[in-house]
């Protein structure tokens, strides 16, 4: 195990530090992008398949790394006396509920100098590199709560010696819930990051030790709808804590919070974040202060400019739900929709002879390949209702038809209202979907 040490003689102010090796990694700001989550939460809603989310960040964190007196918890000096971290990051929809994403982090850094080994510089390094996938177990569109699995790598990329970069790779998973309360959203993120080399410091002169090692990851956020489609008020507090020495030492437990807004352009397609937030108590990496921004982009999959044509296939029974069952711009079901479900799950479960055709519709407003991707969002949380129900996912097919297929002229909220709705045919195996 490496050792780094940091002797302190607090009567003439001399701080010296000599280390043969360390690794300390005061980055602990990630983004998070995809469909939901808030600042760095992630959601537990995948990236739709062939869909790419696409983001920069840009964060500045005041003395993200101090040495204090281990008596009096005084502040001696900032070793990191600020950086500027650029991230860019991105997610990639593979199937239904699976997606995969990464993080590139790069830092300009600035240390203060002191007596020892550790010179005053200022430098540009890059950082650890994370890779992650984000697989969801129960869809928050089809039940009350959703739950995702993020297993991720973060790989030695970064500088140890300029503490953007852990010693080794670290290999975690960490689990999110969250809830939309209509114009309010929580999510909470609970994991572990597994290291695979452990890093000690020790003051000189007291029993005060920290070793850095496995860790316990959490955070719990929301938002607020303040214009809907248009703004976000967005609020959490995420942190860790060092499993070996759990909750014991405050140096060894970061944490931050942080509020600001999101703001969405294009359909929502674009949207651009700034906020700031300061660390909760002295861990290393929790900043005195921290300002950030991003722009990030929600590319849907292909390029479907032809008019689909108006469904007919024969159906024996259609079912359809529309108005208030879908708020504008949201796929999620109410409560008066599932009721509806419910009431033809018995007809659908008695008969496997019959399959759904489930075609999702939207309203004018918004561009035409968002529309498709909204569409296709509603139709996919029915069928992801059914399936939670027993039903086959065999006999479930899913088709968004955007703004093209409208039963009222699209004229203001109340015809607009009707045209967002999803259209349920059964039909028989043996009749063309």
């Amino acid at each position: 195990m490496k050792n780094f040490w940091m002797k302190i003689v607090v009567g003439v102010g001399l701080v010296s530090l000599t280390s043969s090796a360390f690794a300390l990694n005061v980055q602990t700001f990630r983004p998070a992008i995809g469909p939901n989550g808030t600042f760095r939460l992630l959601g537990s809603e995948a990236v739709a398949p062939r869909s790419f989310a696409f983001g920069v960040f840009g964060n500045y964190p005041k003395s993200p790394l101090e040495l204090r007196d281990s008596v009096t918890g005084n502040r001696i000096q900032s070793l990191v006396k600020y950086s500027l971290t650029s991230d860019i990051v991105g997610e990639f929809g593979i199937l239904p509920r699976w997606s995969i994403g990464f993080d590139a982090p790069g830092t300009y850094i600035s240390h203060n100098g002191t007596t020892g080994t550790l010179a005053t510089t200022n430098n540009y390094q890059f950082g650890d590199l994370s890779i992650y996938s984000r697989i969801t177990l129960v869809d928050p569109n089809a039940q009350p709560v959703g739950v995702a699995v993020i297993p991720y790598v973060e790989t030695p990329t970064g500088s140890q010696k300029n503490f953007t970069g852990d010693s080794g790779t670290n290999i975690g998973a960490k689990v999110a819930v969250d809830k939309n309360f209509g114009r309010f959203y929580l999510v909470g993120n609970v994991g572990f990051r597994g290291h695979t080399k452990n890093e000690t410091t020790a003051v000189s002169g007291s029993t005060d030790t920290l070793e850095l090692g496995h860790e316990v990851t959490y955070g719990v956020g929301g938002s607020y709808d303040a214009i809907p489609n248009r703004l976000q008020i967005i609020g959490e507090v995420a942190g860790s804590t060092v499993l070996k020495q759990f909750a014991q030492h405050a140096n060894a437990s970061p944490a931050e919070a942080t509020a600001g807004i999101r703001a969405f352009f294009k359909d929502k397609s674009i949207a651009l974040v700034a906020g700031g937030g300061a660390g909760l108590g002295r861990g290393y990496g929790a900043p005195t202060y921290r300002v950030f921004t991003g722009l990030s982009f929600n590319l849907p999959s292909g390029n479907r400019e032809v008019v689909r044509r108006k469904p007919e296939i024969g159906d024996i029974k259609t079912i359809i739900l529309q108005g208030v069952h879908f708020d504008t711009a949201r796929h999620a079901l109410t409560a008066d929709a599932k009721h509806i479900l419910d009431m033809n799950l018995g007809e659908i479960v008695s008969n496997p002879q019959l399959s759904l055709r489930i075609d999702g519709h939207a309203d004018a407003r918004g561009g035409r390949a968002y529309n498709y991707a909204l569409s296709e969002r509603r139709a996919a949380a029915v069928r992801d209702y059914f399936s939670a129900k027993s039903v086959p996912t065999s006999r479930l097919h899913v088709e968004g038809f955007g703004k093209d297929v409208p039963v009222a002229p699209n004229t203001g909220p109340a015809n607009w209202a009707r045209n967002r709705r999803v259209v349920i045919h059964l039909y028989r195996n043996d009749v063309e979907k």
